[in-house]
C-alpha cells in the first residue's frame, strides 16, 4: 500500500492552491476585459435596431438602370438598386449564411451577417489600391486588395468621366468580425458581388452623354417613359431625358429645342412661356404637401407645383412655368396633370 508524507500533502495542497488561484483570475479577467476586448465566441444576434439609424429598409421593387446610367444614379437610389441587383437568396449564398440589408445614411447598400459587415457602394475616385492586384470582371477592370480580415475591390463601371454627377467606379468593402475564427475567401465574396452588379445593371443601353455646359447640359434627346416607373428611381439623364420628351410633347416644342441637364433638369421655352422641371431628391422629409394633384401629393406656390413621387422616399418633382399672356385656366396646373402619368410609368 503506497502511503503519502505529509510534507508530499503539503505540496500537493500547494499545487492545487495556486492552479485555484489562477483559474479564479482568468475567470474575472474574462468577466472583466470582454466587454472591452470582445469574447472569443462570434457573435450570434444581428444589429438591433434594423435598420440602424439613419438608414432604410430596401423597397421591394426598384427598375435596374442599363448601359452606363448606373454611373449616373442618385445617391439614395443608387444604395436601393446595388442592395436588389442580386436576388435577395443570393446574399446569403455568397457570405454563408442569413443576412440583412438597408441602404445606410450616406445611400450605401449595407449588408451583415453575424460576424461579416459588407458595403457596396458607387464613387468616382480611380486611384488604385495600395496593396492591390489588378482583376477583370465582366470585362471591366479594376483592383481587389485581400486579407484573412477583410477585402476591398475597386471596379471601373465606365471610362473616364469625372465630374460632380457621375460616380464610375464600383467599391465592394467586407471586413470580418475579429471573433470570427473561420476561414474565409472574402476576396472571392467581393468578386461574387461584383460580378452581380454587374450583370444586373448593365445590360444593354445608352452610354452616358457628353456634358456640353460643365455639367449644366447634355445633348437632347426623345426617350419615352421607363414603364411601371417613369421618373421615379431612375439615373440622371434618364431622368432629365423625360421630363424634356413629356413637357415638349405637351407644349408643343420641338424636343431638339430643350435644354436637359445631368442633374435631372429640363428648361424648354416657346411662343409666350418658359416652363422647366427639377427632379430632386434631397427634401430629406422635411417639404409639406397638403394639396394633390394627378393623384399624388403636391405643394403649389407662385409659378411652381412640386410633386412627391414616391411615398415612403423624399423624391420630388417641381414643375415651374410662367405665361406672357395671363389666363384663368390655371394653366400649369393643367400642364402638370398631362405630364404626370407618364412620368410615374402609369
Amino acid at each position: 500500500m503506497v502511503t503519502v508524507g505529509r510534507r508530499n500533502w503539503i505540496a500537493i495542497a500547494i499545487i492545487i492552491g495556486v492552479l485555484a488561484t489562477f483559474a479564479g483570475l482568468a475567470l474575472i479577467a474574462r468577466l472583466a476585459l470582454g466587454p472591452i476586448f470582445g469574447r472569443s465566441d462570434p457573435p450570434k444576434d444581428f444589429p438591433a435596431p434594423w435598420p440602424t439609424q439613419g438608414g432604410v429598409a430596401v423597397r421591394g421593387e426598384i427598375p435596374m438602370p442599363t448601359g452606363e446610367m448606373v454611373a449616373a444614379l442618385p445617391r439614395a437610389t443608387a444604395g436601393q438598386v446595388l442592395c436588389r441587383a442580386l436576388p435577395a437568396q443570393r446574399w446569403p449564398e455568397i457570405l454563408g449564411g442569413p443576412v440583412r440589408t438597408e441602404v445606410d445614411l450616406t445611400g450605401r447598400c449595407h449588408v451583415v451577417t453575424t460576424t461579416l459587415d459588407v458595403t457596396v457602394d458607387l464613387n468616382g475616385a480611380t486611384t488604385p489600391l495600395v496593396r492591390s492586384d489588378p482583376i477583370t470582371i465582366s470585362g471591366r477592370r479594376g483592383y481587389l486588395e485581400h486579407s484573412t480580415v477583410g477585402a476591398t475591390l475597386m471596379l471601373a463601371l465606365t471610362g473616364n468621366r469625372p465630374g460632380t454627377w457621375v460616380n464610375p467606379t464600383l467599391y465592394v468593402h467586407l471586413m470580418k468580425d475579429f471573433r470570427d475564427t473561420e476561414e474565409r475567401d472574402l476576396g472571392g465574396m467581393a468578386k461574387a458581388i461584383a460580378e452581380g452588379v454587374i450583370a444586373a445593371t448593365t445590360a444593354p443601353g445608352l452610354s452616358l452623354p457628353e456634358d456640353t455646359e460643365s455639367l449644366t447640359g447634355i445633348p437632347p434627346r426623345s426617350v419615352p417613359p421607363t414603364p411601371r416607373f417613369g421618373i421615379v428611381d431612375g439615373a440622371y439623364p434618364m431622368v432629365a431625358w423625360q421630363l424634356c420628351t413629356q413637357l415638349a410633347h405637351e407644349l408643343g416644342v420641338d424636343v431638339e429645342k430643350t435644354k436637359p441637364s445631368m442633374r435631372g433638369e429640363c428648361q424648354l421655352r416657346g411662343d409666350g412661356f418658359n416652363a422647366s422641371a427639377d427632379y430632386s431628391e434631397t427634401t430629406g422629409g422635411k417639404a409639406e404637401y397638403p394639396d394633390r394633384i394627378a393623384g399624388r401629393p403636391a405643394q403649389f406656390g407662385k409659378n411652381y407645383v412640386q410633386v412627391k413621387l414616391v411615398d415612403d422616399d423624399d423624391q420630388a418633382v417641381r414643375f415651374y412655368a410662367s405665361f406672357a399672356r395671363a389666363t384663368n385656366d390655371d394653366r400649369l396646373r393643367t400642364l402638370v396633370e398631362k405630364v404626370l402619368p407618364a412620368l410615374l410609368g402609369r
